[in-house]
């Protein structure tokens, strides 16, 4: 192992002692299986263990199975239900896809902007997206991901190579959390 490598025990541990431990019955190995090797996630400490649980929720009926973590690839807008289809899995990801009423968006005119309605816990909430080609707004989304986060957790937002990352940890500890993940990052 280099200077920069991590054990994945050692990332496990890390994460969970800052708010992000794995679901019950989740293992390590069953990180190791979804990167592809142990060798993969020690090179390229935490981020990739992260983008990896967030990418394989996609695949999950249980988006928290691993780590109650997404990812969003932002090169992913193609039509007026693109942007439904990322709120409904952010809010799987987050676990409170119960909460989410409706999620409907309309590309303006231009396809320089989308409109977003979601209804959650009963209340709707309009927010207004940039889009650029196919490529989400990614501070809309942040914003969607703050208001679906399940009741005393906020989300911690890192950013693999054109995706946003998404991490629900406790109330006060997102910062920490990202600050930290910084470090890591290319």
């Amino acid at each position: 192992m280099s200077e920069r490598d991590v054990s994945v025990e050692a990332q496990v541990a890390d994460l969970a002692s800052r708010g992000l431990p794995m679901a019950p019955g989740a293992s390590i190995d069953d990180l190791i299986t979804l990167a592809g090797g142990r060798e993969r996630l020690e090179a390229e400490p935490y981020l990739l263990l992260l983008s990896v649980a967030g990418a394989s929720q996609l695949q999950q009926e249980d988006a928290r199975a691993v780590l109650p973590t997404g990812q969003v690839d932002l090169e992913c807008v193609e039509d007026d239900d693109s942007y439904p289809r990322v709120v409904r899995y952010i809010a799987s990801a987050a676990g409170t896809s119960d909460r989410l009423d409706v999620v409907t968006s309309s590309l303006g005119a231009d396809a320089g902007t989308c409109t977003i309605s979601v209804r959650f816990d009963g209340t709707s909430r309009l927010f207004e997206a940039d889009v650029r080609g196919d490529w989400a707004d990614s501070m809309t989304l942040c914003e969607i991901a703050e208001l679906l986060s399940p009741s005393g957790y906020e989300p911690a937002f890192f950013y693999p190579a054109g995706a946003l990352g998404i991490a629900w940890v406790p109330d006060g500890q997102a910062e920490a959390l990202e600050s930290f993940l910084r470090r890591y990052a290319d």
